[in-house]
């Protein structure tokens, strides 16, 4: 479950999961999941945003040969982020990339209306979105990985994968280390 957007922890664990998985080819599980191993043509994380908390996803495109392997790492990963954070290297990327990039939030007459239109759809500031660049330009990278070890919490994950059950069930549930008999199966 993700945090609002008004949460003091969000522009820090904005600008971490931007080195993680929200930040193109430059990501740590693009480079990881992609770039080394081709196993995904994409690989991503991101927080979905509303009036109440929505959720931090990951997501992946594996084909089926790979989606064992390419489950069993990206939980790893998630580990790794947890216990270790981002580098100094990726926070900075991110860090920079996301203010240097804000410009485009609200460029355009279009762009600034429909800001306006979402803060108040989602009982914001008036100028949050505008102001954002400033409040991931003060994030700290202590802060990021403080947060992060609090926020990520992998052994309560929700893993949903559409495939055929009867050719990856077993695999599946090896890579995610748990029991066959705890994976749900709903028919497509």
């Amino acid at each position: 479950i993700a945090l609002r957007s008004t949460d003091p922890r969000y522009f820090p664990l904005y600008v971490a999961n931007n080195a993680f998985g929200g930040g193109g080819f430059q990501s740590r599980l693009t480079q990881e999941i992609r770039v080394k191993r081709g196993w995904s043509y994409g690989a991503s994380s991101y927080f979905t945003h509303g009036l109440r908390r929505k959720s931090w996803s990951v997501h992946l495109y594996p084909a089926s040969k790979d989606a064992p392997a390419a489950l069993e790492k990206t939980l790893e990963l998630i580990s790794d982020l947890k216990k270790t954070g981002v580098t100094p290297g990726e926070f900075s990327f991110s860090r920079n990339s996301l203010v240097n990039s804000s410009s485009f939030l609200f460029n355009t007459p279009l762009k600034r209306s429909e800001n306006r239109v979402l803060e108040l759809l989602r009982e914001l500031p008036e100028g949050f979105i505008r102001t954002s660049s400033d409040k991931i330009r003060a994030v700290d990278i202590r802060e990021s990985n403080r947060n992060l070890a609090e926020f990520i919490d992998p052994d309560h994950l929700v893993i949903a994968v559409l495939c055929t059950a009867k050719d990856l069930k077993s695999k599946l549930a090896t890579a995610a280390g748990v029991p066959e008999s705890e994976v749900v199966i709903i028919p497509y």
